[in-house]
């Protein structure tokens, strides 16, 4: 009897704490209606063949029904490897290899293998409230094939208007 207490304890503390982060996540979004959150960084990426330097600037807006509009650019000095794609969130298809974003109780975070076989995972905090919020972006990396990356400058800004229409 005391250990399928315990169980159901651990149960509903997991079930409570998982609650709370997806009522964080609602609030969150909620909070941030209507802004935009611009990740831009810089890094260089090791490959077999040589090094290249690329710049990826991703720009997330929350409308006022909770969606994420998404743009991504890549600027690089590989040929090829600029491009620039634009997303809605629970729309886009995975298989252009960008993941999708999520919220959690801290931000937003997306999750994809790169062309390499190589699992990336980008995090975007967010701290603030009441139109004064500060973001600051994560990238993690691992395992897959050849070379690797390094970040060589990042930023990170949240703003009230809609930075993917241009505004």
């Amino acid at each position: 009897m005391h250990t399928i207490f315990r169980t159901f304890a651990l149960s509903f503390v997991a079930v409570v704490a998982f609650s709370a982060s997806c009522l964080a996540g609602d609030t969150l979004s909620n909070a941030l209606q209507g802004y935009s959150i611009v990740v831009s960084y810089s890094e260089i990426v090791n490959t077999r063949h040589g090094s290249f330097h690329q710049t990826l600037t991703v720009k997330l807006y929350v409308s006022s029904k909770g969606r994420i509009f998404t743009k991504h650019s890549m600027v690089s000095d590989r040929p090829g490897r600029t491009r620039s794609r634009d997303f809605i969130s629970g729309e886009e298809s995975d298989s252009a290899g960008v993941g999708r974003y999520t919220w959690s109780a801290s931000g937003l975070s997306r999750h994809w293998i790169n062309g390499r076989g190589r699992s990336i995972t980008e995090t975007i905090a967010i701290q603030g409230s009441g139109g004064n919020f500060s973001c600051q972006m994560s990238l993690s990396r691992g395992g897959g094939g050849g070379g690797g990356a390094a970040v060589t400058g990042s930023s990170c800004r949240v703003f009230k208007g809609n930075a993917v229409a241009g505004r």
